[in-house]
């Protein structure tokens, strides 16, 4: 696998859903529209989903969508080196498809196309 920075071993927080209602309140108040709390939190149930069925995560921070709420965090500890290397590369475009609001299957495709993208790279 190819790494470009080496991973940390202490433990940090690599996203959560507090930060994207976060920066969903940061561009509400200057002017864009506001996305619901229940949008943040499916796109993040949606990326969870997704490491877990691509053996990324070490552990599943929530059991089902509704457990995903302002706490849910997703952790250095909680992801397998592929989930850290990918999240690395990743989780900044992740972010910016927030304001793309478009049905799940479309999320899904866009982190399956950057998956692939990431593995042929890995190789």
């Amino acid at each position: 696998m190819k790494k470009h920075f080496e991973r940390p071993s202490k433990d940090f927080t690599v996203t959560s859903s507090e930060w994207q209602l976060d920066i969903v309140r940061n561009h509400t108040n200057a002017g864009f529209e506001h996305i619901p709390d229940s949008e943040v939190m499916d796109k993040f149930w949606v990326l969870l989903c997704f490491l877990q069925e691509h053996g990324m995560l070490q552990s599943f921070p929530a059991a089902c969508r509704q457990d995903v709420d302002m706490r849910t965090t997703l952790k250095n500890s909680d992801l397998t080196d592929k989930g850290y290397y990918f999240l690395q590369r990743n989780v900044q475009r992740w972010g910016g498809r927030l304001y793309k609001r478009q049905a799940k299957d479309k999320d899904r495709a866009f982190l399956e196309k950057w998956y692939a993208e990431f593995q042929a790279q890995s190789a």
